[in-house]
């Protein structure tokens, strides 16, 4: 199986209580480098792209 894209949830996955989860930062560095288009989703109201709220 090949992967083509990768959507990812932020809180609870990547954060946990605005504190990145051990291994999120090495995750997203190998999807960045490997070209990978990335999705990143949260319902959490106080996350926008310019970080934590």
């Amino acid at each position: 199986m090949t992967i083509k894209n990768v959507i990812c949830d932020i809180d609870g996955v990547l954060m946990h209580d605005n504190v990145a989860v051990p291994g999120a930062a090495e995750f997203l560095h190998r999807i960045i480098d490997k070209g990978m288009p990335l999705v990143l989703l949260t319902n959490y109201p106080s996350q926008n792209r310019s970080g934590p709220g």
